[in-house]
């Protein structure tokens, strides 16, 4: 009763409460049947194919050195070389990390030649994604780095010489520092090559996987 009189009240008159209701019933005979529960997200894939020892792994080093790699054929070009030769050369325990299809096995073992480690992931998240899934590895093997380098191969270099660089940013104290800039879309700090220094232990807000403090 209380709803008829609710109806007659917003219909205006009985004629038009009986052709409301004939058309909710018609609503209601069409009304598509409730859809099922949605079936959860499959699980993501891991994000690492193959991770292994380099043959220079620097147990204690103070640096530590995140370098990501890419090229359609998996190759290691000259320039990578140069610059993974000159990172060990300043004392960087290097974390090599291709998002290249597929590496051949050559060039995976020169990678492993300068570097603490090597891994190679699925190629999603870009650079910082790569950084950021190894960088935990890298925290749990270096636990006492107070220098993080985060590099990528879109540096046309190396940027030589090397010493001179890495010592104006030691001097700088412990802060993030940018090595290159891009004006494309107003000056900013290139991604391709920061560097943060700390003084242990590192800030809270950086200490649970090494992300740069900026």
């Amino acid at each position: 009763m209380r709803r008829a009189i609710h109806g007659y009240s917003t219909a205006g008159t009985w004629r038009r409460l009986a052709f409301r209701a004939g058309q909710g019933g018609a609503r209601d005979r069409h009304r598509p049947a409730a859809r099922p529960a949605a079936a959860p997200w499959p699980a993501a894939a891991p994000p690492l194919l193959r991770l292994e020892p380099g043959c220079d792994p620097r147990p204690d080093a103070a640096s530590v050195a995140l370098y990501v790699h890419y090229a359609a054929s998996g190759q290691v070009s000259e320039m990578v070389r140069r610059q993974l030769a000159g990172l060990a050369a300043a004392g960087f325990a290097i974390v090599f990390i291709s998002m290249a299809e597929r590496l051949p096995e050559p060039d995976w073992q020169v990678a492993r030649q300068h570097c603490a480690l090597v891994a190679q992931r699925r190629n999603f998240g870009r650079d910082f994604g790569a950084w950021q899934d190894l960088a935990a590895e890298a925290r749990r093997r270096w636990p006492g780095a107070t220098e993080l380098l985060l590099a990528n191969d879109g540096v046309l270099g190396p940027i030589l010489p090397l010493p001179p660089v890495l010592a104006a940013l030691r001097a700088g104290g412990a802060r993030l520092f940018g090595l290159t800039e891009s004006i494309q879309g107003g000056p900013h700090t290139c991604r391709a090559t920061s560097c943060w220094r700390a003084a242990p232990p590192p800030p809270p807000t950086c200490s649970a996987s090494w992300r740069p403090c900026g």
